[in-house]
């Protein structure tokens, strides 16, 4: 049986004492209000979770309020049940008589309010906000779009999808996870949209999470994925609202963790995550176009390294003859074979990038660029580094940064290591190899039971319209298939026509 709260506020008192502990931020407030005579209470929050002014305004009304010609009789001749139902009308204001309640209610910014004589304790919402406010999205801007990103605040989060999602089949569920954070997970989907099969296999990945805290989305990613080996993302991270929402409406799962700016978006399709906010906020064909040149981009700094070691190292031949003249006078007199030329290159362009992460803002930016350019031109001049090495590590990396998710990037950063050494040793074997061993291993990911590289593997024609490709808004009728059985989200004949050719 759950641990009751006793009815003398000076055990009570000390019985929460010992539960909270002597922090510096628990505040222990008495007060005396006349609510069927002279009663002394408490109130117990923590402050910076709780906000001061509405615990000031509690305070206020229980003190004030209760006096003449103030009738409680006339209300109800439970104390409690007196202040819930006619001074802290206005609050939202749960009972209960539970000591355990009572110690989770402060942990998480609540005020508890007891008094002397009852067993009964009302927790009282009085939770703050003090994290940052909404901001434009850092990780992933846009031209054209709206404005504002989530933030470390998880109402405030799930405030901006409805704000874009006005439906009452929106539904949120809650999750607590850690024994120790008891960090709120929400779980946001369309009632009607989203597969049934999906929805219960997110809630049953989260509810067998055992663990003590959830540091934020990453660590929550880890724990629920399909594959844990695989460097590449199967659950898609974004800081954009107007990106939630719209996977929201095409059936999937949007899993919001408190206390991080970035929420995930399951199943996740390997397409989708070449695709960016702003295609939608212009014209479809120029979407169209950049979407291909970030999967180019994606094929450039995945294979471009491999294959200019492989081509240098072991087929001359398949050099056109001017380049090869070139690239061979360019090496002349450099000491390190190509493979380790590449591979310390690219070693030295992942500290850089890294050293200008970890720098201010004002400054790593310039370290990042002004160290490659000094870097690599130094190197050359030192005759250590061939001029074609420099330009291929560059050209890699620059095709690395176009990607528009930051996760694929660094997969890509990792991979291509293991791509460059089998080409450096193994020749084009090696090079056919690693590619065939990369297209098997993401055939095989699912991303909570949907194919990794769906709607091509397997191949489905209606969902094509909207995954390496934009169609016009006019012709995006079908929603992908998430296990619902897919369906459509308006009306046919949404091409608009000129007034003649209506005749």
């Amino acid at each position: 049986m759950p641990e009751q709260i006793p009815p003398v506020l000076a055990h009570f008192e000390e019985k929460i004492r010992r539960a909270l502990g002597s922090s510096l931020d628990v505040r222990y407030r008495p007060f005396v209000a006349s609510l069927n005579g002279e009663r002394r209470g408490l109130l117990i929050y923590l402050d910076g979770l709780a906000d001061e002014k509405k615990v000031q305004e509690v305070l206020k009304g229980v003190i004030q309020h209760t006096q003449p010609p103030f009738e409680p009789q006339q209300i109800s001749p439970d104390p409690m049940e007196l202040l819930r139902k006619a001074v802290l009308c206005q609050a939202e204001v749960q009972p209960s008589r539970q000591f355990s309640a009572c110690v989770e209610a402060v942990m998480v910014g609540r005020t508890v309010l007891a008094l002397d004589g009852s067993s009964q304790v009302l927790l009282i919402s009085t939770t703050g906000n003090p994290g940052r406010s909404v901001q434009e999205p850092s990780a992933e801007k846009e031209v054209q779009g709206p404005r504002d990103g989530f933030v470390e605040h998880l109402p405030s989060n799930l405030a901006l999808i409805r704000r874009r999602i006005r439906d009452p089949r929106l539904q949120i569920q809650s999750i607590q996870v850690g024994q120790r954070t008891k960090t709120t997970i929400a779980i946001a989907y369309l009632k009607d949209v989203a597969g049934e099969e999906l929805i219960a296999e997110v809630r049953k990945r989260l509810e067998e999470i055992r663990i003590d805290a959830i540091h934020g989305a990453g660590a929550l990613e880890e724990l629920i994925r399909d594959s844990p080996s695989t460097p590449f993302p199967l659950i898609h991270l974004t800081e954009r609202p107007d990106r939630a929402a719209a996977n929201i409406l095409e059936g999937r799962v949007v899993i919001a963790t408190d206390n991080s700016p970035f929420v995930m978006i399951v199943p996740t399709s390997f397409w989708g995550l070449f695709q960016a906010a702003g295609d939608y906020y212009q014209h479809y064909l120029i979407s169209t176009a950049y979407r291909v040149l970030r999967i180019m981009a994606f094929l450039v700094a995945l294979t471009l390294p491999a294959a200019y070691v492989m081509l240098t190292t072991f087929h001359h031949e398949m050099l056109p003859t001017p380049l090869a003249l070139t690239v061979a006078s360019g090496r002349e007199g450099t000491p390190f074979p190509t493979v380790l030329e590449v591979l310390l290159m690219e070693v030295m362009f992942e500290v850089m990038h890294e050293a200008g992460l970890r720098l201010p803002t004002a400054v790593g930016q310039t370290v990042s660029i002004v160290g490659a350019l000094v870097i690599g031109d130094a190197a050359v001049q030192a005759g250590l580094i061939a001029p074609g090495t420099v330009m291929v590590v560059a050209s890699t990396g620059i095709a690395g940064f176009a990607l528009p998710s930051y996760p694929v990037s660094l997969a890509v950063r990792f991979v291509r290591f293991g791509m460059l050494i089998l080409a450096g040793t193994l020749g084009v074997f090696g090079f056919l190899l690693g590619t065939s061993i990369l297209a098997l291993h993401m055939t095989s990911l699912r991303s909570f039971g949907v194919p990794y590289l769906a709607p091509y593997a397997p191949y489905r024609p209606s969902e094509q319209e909207d995954s390496a490709m934009r169609a016009p808004w006019w012709r995006l009728r079908a929603r992908p298939d998430m296990g619902a059985g897919g369906s459509v989200h308006q009306a046919p004949d949404q091409q608009p026509e000129a007034p003649g050719a209506r005749q």
